[in-house]
């Protein structure tokens, strides 16, 4: 974060990360690293086969935490960028980023 640039998370150089042609070097310079260094790599799955996480695990724990709070499903899915469907929605709904922050932040709100 302290890095200048536009992205939060780039390449070693620099340069734009995408997530399609830099997976490895993802998964190699950031994510295993950070998940180790705070000690989550690893869990257990179905009480039986420790396995690794992996980056989409955050998608599922995002959207989980979303649809608890019961928030603006339009949003989350602008949020998360995901393809697919409602396409149309996140495509042609356009919101202030201080509207997006409001609500990301009520993910945290009792």
């Amino acid at each position: 974060m302290e890095k200048p640039g536009e992205y939060l998370v780039t390449q070693l150089n620099g340069r734009e990360f995408r997530f399609q042609t830099n997976h490895g070097q993802y998964s190699e310079n950031y994510w295993t690293p950070v998940l180790e260094e705070v000690g989550v790599l690893k869990y257990i799955a179905d009480d039986v086969i420790e396995r690794l996480h992996k980056p989409h695990d955050c998608r599922h724990t995002f959207t989980s935490m979303w649809k608890t709070q019961k928030l603006d499903e339009a949003m989350r899915r602008k949020i998360q960028g995901h393809s697919g469907q409602g396409i149309g929605e996140r495509v042609y709904t356009e919101y202030e980023m201080t509207t997006l922050l409001e609500e990301i932040n009520q993910l945290w709100t009792p």
